[in-house]
């Protein structure tokens, strides 16, 4: 019996799949958890929320980096540290340009990016965004994402796609056909060679 080995080819570096799944947990929490320090700022009335609330959202977006690289690098199903560097990328990517699409419809409704906040019988001016606070969040978004990407790529993970599968050959077998004539000669696949008598 002769045997051979039939690999498939192998996965896509950038896995679409682990990209997308990464990418909606990173943006939904970065979305909750900034809701929360909005909300905390402008009910608290706090100076050290309201005044750096720019850089709590920028914080924010980060931190929800970090852990949808990682999410996305362990998901993937190509393993490894180039593979999960540019997995984590790619999610910490598509996060930038859902946060900074945000901004750009924001900017359009509104017309600006802050808000008027009462304090103590103050208007005081409290701001989403800061033009240095989104370049750095942006940077650190794609640098976290990048390298928790790569721990997840590393992480052990047993991968059960594209197994190899072993195809054997197996010899043809010789039967005796039931009304005594000639004897038939069964192929690997099952059939009979065309002249050969089987049973009526």
């Amino acid at each position: 019996m002769s045997l051979s080995t039939y690999r498939s080819d192998a996965d896509p570096v950038v896995h679409a799949r682990a990209v997308g799944a990464g990418s909606v947990i990173g943006i939904g929490l970065a979305a909750t958890v900034g809701l929360l320090w909005t909300a905390f700022a402008f009910s608290t009335h706090d100076a050290w929320a309201y005044q750096h609330l720019a850089w709590w959202l920028g914080g924010t977006l980060i931190g929800a980096s970090l852990i949808a690289g990682l999410a996305t690098g362990a998901l993937s199903s190509a393993r490894g540290a180039v593979a999960g560097a540019f997995n984590g990328a790619t999610t910490a990517g598509v996060m930038v340009v859902a946060a900074g699409g945000l901004a750009l419809l924001a900017l359009a409704v509104n017309g600006n990016l802050d808000q008027s906040l009462l304090v103590h019988g103050h208007h005081v001016t409290v701001e989403f965004l800061r033009p240095y606070v989104a370049f750095w969040a942006a940077a650190g978004t794609m640098v976290g994402g990048l390298a928790a990407g790569v721990g997840g790529g590393l992480l052990p993970r047993r991968s059960a796609t594209h197994p190899i599968v072993e195809l054997a050959t197996v010899p043809s077998i010789t039967v005796a056909s039931l009304n005594g004539s000639i004897p038939a000669t069964v192929q690997t696949n099952g059939s009979v060679p065309a002249g050969a008598q089987t049973a009526a």
